[in-house]
Formats: C-alpha cells, structure tokens, sequence
C-alpha cells in the first residue's frame, strides 16, 4: 500500500486588531487489508483461524479550516473574538471483501507462507462515506484581573453509507472563567461538551458508530515562582464519553460501542528557565479511567478503559549556544503506563519511557534547520494492540530508532 498526505496554511494579519487564518489538507491511503485472527479455542495445541479480507481499499480524509480572530474593546472590558468554520469528509472504498475460516495451526511449530484465499471476486462497495461540519465562535472578556471565555459550537454530521442516512447535528457549549488573584497567580474552572463523529467506524453488520459525546470539567492554578522564571500548574479534570468505540473481540474489523466511561485526574506541569538560554519543561499526569456502563449489561463495569493509562510523564530541556546564535541543542524523556488492549483488561501492554533527542538552526531570512532523533535508545514499546475473545492478540509496535530532518521556510 501506499500513503500520501498533504497541507498548506495561509496566516495574514489584516490589521493590528484583525487576523486571517486558512488551513487545507488531505490524506489519502491505498492498502491490501489482510487480517489472520486465531479464534480458539485450544485443541491439543491447535488453534482455529479466520480471515477478513479487503484488498484495493482506497481511503481519503479531507480537511478545512478558516479562522477570524479580532480585537475589541467595549467600555472597560477587553474582547478577543475567534469565529470560524471547519469541515472534513472521509470517503472509504473496497474492492472486494471476504471472510472465512482459514483452518487450524499449531501454536507450538506453525507453519509459515499460509494465506487466506485472493478476494478476487465480489461487489466493490463503500465503507464510509461521512461529512463533518462545524461551525464556532468564542469571546474572551476581560475585566481587570478577571476574564471570561464563552463558546458555541455547532456540528452537523451527515453519514450517507449508513441505511437510513445517519444525519445529525448538535450544538454544544463551553465556558472558562479565569481570575489573576494577584501577580502571578491565576485560578482558573472550565466545562466544556463535546460531540465527535466515528467515521469509518463500523459495527458487527456493517452499521456504522453513531457520534460520541463528551463534558470535561477542569479546575486549576497558575502560580509564577522566582521572578517568572518558573511557572507551574496543578489542574484535575472529570472527563465523561458516551458511544466510545472500541475493537470488537467477536469480530475482526468492526468496533463495538461502550455506553459510558469516565475519567478522573490529575495533571502537573512544570515551565523553567535556568539560565537565559537553558529552559525546562516536565509534565505528569494521574487518572482514573474507568467504563461505567456497557453496551452488554453489566460487562466490563468498573475495569479500566482500553489503551488508557493511569500515568503519564515527560521532560524536556532545551539549550542556546552562546557561542553560535541561531543552534540549538535538546533532548527528553517520555513515560508511559501500561495499558489493556480491551475494556474486559485481560492483555496488558506493559508501560515504557523512550529518549528523544534534536538540534535546531535557525538562519537569517527566515529558513530553520531540524533534526530529531526518535527513540535514541532504540526501546521496543507497544503502542496499541487487539484481543479475541478467545483471549489471541495483535500488537502495534512503536517506531524503533528513527533520524528526522526538516527544513522550514517563513515569509
């Protein structure tokens, strides 16, 4: 298969008091899905397999974005407005597609180069074909040492591949109310829903997942330390989701919905500056992700929600050179907890932490350098993985040592 992915983005500031902003992209992906699961059960060291197959599969994700943002003033309260529109649609496609029983292998001596019939035959068909649109506007009051964020956001989700067309739309709030209590230090409460469309998400006889939906409540301080050269923030958060889609155990492919999970955290963060040209950042995060309720009564409630962690945690530090304006030097760590591959939490994916490393130049006229260097140590980690219910599994590896280089542009 292939993968081709493109983006532009156009910023002008129209006045001191008016910005512009257009963001276009697309992705498109052409592969050969081939998926073995072994089924179970157990046999005298044997085990069943079935197949899914969906060669010629075309997939493109369109993107859109335009933004306004101005400054205003009203009297004595200060308004910074944001209004925009974004719009994506995903289109799916397969040429064939075809399942079955592959036969039994020996778990203690397989025998490599079996593969499931060619899907050579059968009726190309779609297998999403989705539009997402929102519209939104937000103003940022200020008032003194207070300031309030109001928000609206409106979506309209329309999926033609579902039978009848799934055609929905939702408007939803937030709102944030931030007080600087004195120099340096801010509080801050925020409450905000959400509605995300599953496109190209589908269920156990080709239904497709109706959106999910989501209210986060966070509250927090700010607190500037030794003359602003450290800044902290301490936030916990309440995260609740409904119709949150997860890998079916039954079903290869398809996804099956969780009726309602809720997450429950703590988050720190740590901002320095050692020396004018030495800068920190460390970040770690606690919560406790949970599922609620299922969509089978009683399953799953209480265990952890799948590829969610109880822990995470980063550092990072970044150094000018003096000597040589315009380089840089940095380098960090990433800590993640493990995690299960399903809600019912019987394959665990052990948790890792990977070096990253880069350096940067930055060029008069506007042309920068950089390199990163990914997994330095070349650690094998897992990122994700899936579970039969016969208990068999697949991984996803994460990306063994990598070197990146890029070369940016501004004008």
């Amino acid at each position: 298969g292939h993968l081709r992915f493109y983006s532009t983005e156009l910023q002008h500031r129209i006045s001191d008091q008016l910005e512009a902003r257009v963001h276009l992209s697309r992705n498109e992906t052409f592969r050969n899905v081939n998926l073995v699961s072994p089924m179970g059960p157990v046999t005298n060291g044997r085990v069943a397999r079935t197949y899914w197959m969906a060669p010629g599969q075309k997939y493109t994700s369109d993107t859109a974005l335009a933004e306004l943002r101005a400054q205003l003033q009203t009297g004595a309260v200060k308004h910074t407005v944001l209004a925009g529109l974004d719009w994506r649609a995903i289109a799916g496609f397969y040429g064939a597609r075809t399942t079955g029983n592959l036969g039994a292998i020996d778990l203690y001596n397989p025998v490599a180069g079996l593969v499931p019939p060619v899907a050579s035959t059968g009726v190309g068909r779609l297998s999403s074909d989705a539009r997402n649109t929102g519209l939104f506007v937000q103003d940022r009051l200020a008032l003194g040492d207070f300031a309030l964020l109001l928000g609206l956001r409106h979506d309209r989700f329309k999926d033609a591949y579902t039978k009848p067309v799934t055609d929905l739309s939702q408007t939803q709030p937030s709102a944030a109310l931030s007080w600087e209590v004195r120099p340096g230090n801010m509080v801050y409460a925020s409450y905000a829903r959400s509605f995300q469309a599953n496109s190209g998400t589908l269920l156990w006889g080709d239904s497709a997942a109706p959106p999910s939906e989501g209210k986060q409540l966070e509250v927090g301080v700010k607190q500037e330390w030794l003359n602003q050269r450290l800044l902290t923030t301490v936030s916990a958060f309440d995260l609740e989701l409904t119709n949150a889609p997860a890998t079916d155990p039954q079903h290869p492919g398809y996804s099956v919905l969780t009726a309602h999970q809720r997450v429950k955290g703590v988050e720190l963060e740590v901002q320095g500056r050692i020396t004018p040209g030495w800068t920190v950042t460390a970040q770690a995060s606690f919560q406790n992700p949970k599922v609620l309720s299922d969509t089978t009564a009683g399953a799953n409630v209480g265990n952890r929600v799948a590829q969610a962690k109880r822990r995470t945690a980063s550092l990072w530090t970044q150094y000018r050179l003096p000597q040589l304006p315009g380089l840089w030097v940095g380098g960090g760590l990433v800590n993640q907890g493990d995690q299960f591959t399903a809600n019912d939490n019987k394959w665990r994916l052990p948790g890792y932490t990977v070096l990253d490393l880069a350096a940067g130049y930055q060029f008069a006229g506007g042309a920068r350098l950089q390199v990163n260097l990914k997994n330095a140590g070349n650690r094998r980690y897992y990122l994700d993985g899936t579970a039969t219910a016969a208990g068999f599994g697949s991984v996803i590896p994460g990306e063994p040592r990598a070197l990146r280089v890029a070369l940016d542009y501004s004008f």
